[in-house]
């Protein structure tokens, strides 16, 4: 302690003043031991991989997107055209029948091409060269007096079928196009006019053809049904008990709807069909048919409808 003396200012004794001098204690900021800089350094290390993953991801998806969008702008495409083609074909198919498609197999071009322009019924829709092949089932009888199988594909290597090209060539590029359609229609035409009770529709007439038709399939990449070997009991069986069985193997013959015996040694074309309850044993593999009772024995051409498309048409000895 400190002691100050005064003066009195009346003139008395010095008076003593205590004064106390407080001592405050002084505190200092230590310095951190650790030093920070490699922990922000890591920090800026692990920020930088983190967004440049995410950078290579987005950049992945954009990518894939792109691409994604140009495979299905192609396939649209693609379709686009093979539906064009093939309603251009059955337009031309109601009003005219082309001879040359009766029982075809393989198919031939749906309409006569203007040679030598072109050897096959093919366009160029949206830059896809696609053609289309028809088989004709011809039932003068029948309400559905033609039922048409298109088979559109697109050409090789889409690139249309050049002049010259060989009807050997031509021939397997509708075998292969019959087999495994990018689209297949199947279509049945009623070429029976309201005027009249007869049809004058035929091979070597066209003056009353295409009344009304009905769209049966329109499928685009179809499981097309096959026959691989039919053989025709020699006598009503189990299956079959008053008409002779006809035992089918192929594939793709889940779920038939008919089959079709075309007599093609006659000069009338007849069509015989087995459907509903005539048909039994229906596996991918196999299906048991039994024969009209119409049916006189002959050459015949076979054929299996599902409900999607027909099968090529197999020689069958009755």
């Amino acid at each position: 302690m400190r002691t100050n003396r005064e003066l009195d200012p009346n003139g008395g004794a010095m008076r003593v003043t205590g004064l106390r001098r407080w001592s405050g204690r002084t505190t200092t900021r230590t310095k951190r031991s650790e030093d920070e800089s490699g922990a922000l350094l890591i920090l800026a290390l692990i920020f930088m991989t983190v967004i440049s993953v995410i950078c290579a991801s987005l950049t992945v998806w954009a990518t894939n997107d792109l691409n994604n969008t140009s495979k299905f702008a192609s396939a649209l495409s693609l379709q686009d055209a093979s539906n064009s083609i093939t309603q251009l074909a059955l337009q031309d198919v109601r009003y005219n029948f082309t001879a040359s498609t009766l029982n075809a197999t393989p198919p031939v071009p749906c309409w006569t091409p203007q040679s030598p322009a072109a050897p096959v019924s093919q366009a160029l829709f949206n830059g896809q060269n696609v053609a289309v092949w028809c088989s004709t089932q011809w039932n003068p009888l029948s309400v559905d007096t033609r039922v048409v199988t298109f088979s559109t594909c697109l050409d090789a290597g889409n690139v249309a079928v050049p002049t010259g090209t060989t009807p050997a060539v031509i021939a397997g590029y509708a075998a292969a196009c019959q087999a495994d359609p990018f689209l297949q229609a199947v279509v049945d035409f009623d070429d029976f006019p309201s005027t009249i009770s007869a049809s004058n529709c035929s091979p070597l007439g066209n003056s009353s053809c295409g009344t009304t038709f009905t769209v049966e399939s329109w499928a685009f990449d179809p499981p097309v049904p096959s026959i691989i070997s039919l053989n025709a009991s020699t006598s009503t069986t189990m299956a079959c008990p008053s008409t002779r069985e006809i035992d089918i193997t192929g594939a793709q013959l889940t779920g038939a709807t008919s089959v079709n015996f075309v007599l093609s040694t006659s000069s009338n074309n007849v069509v015989f069909t087995s459907s509903g309850a005539m048909l039994s044993g229906s596996t991918a593999s196999s299906l048991t048919a039994c024969a009209p009772s119409q049916m006189q024995s002959g050459s015949y051409n076979a054929s299996v409808t599902t409900p999607s498309g027909t099968s090529p048409s197999v020689s069958l000895a009755f």
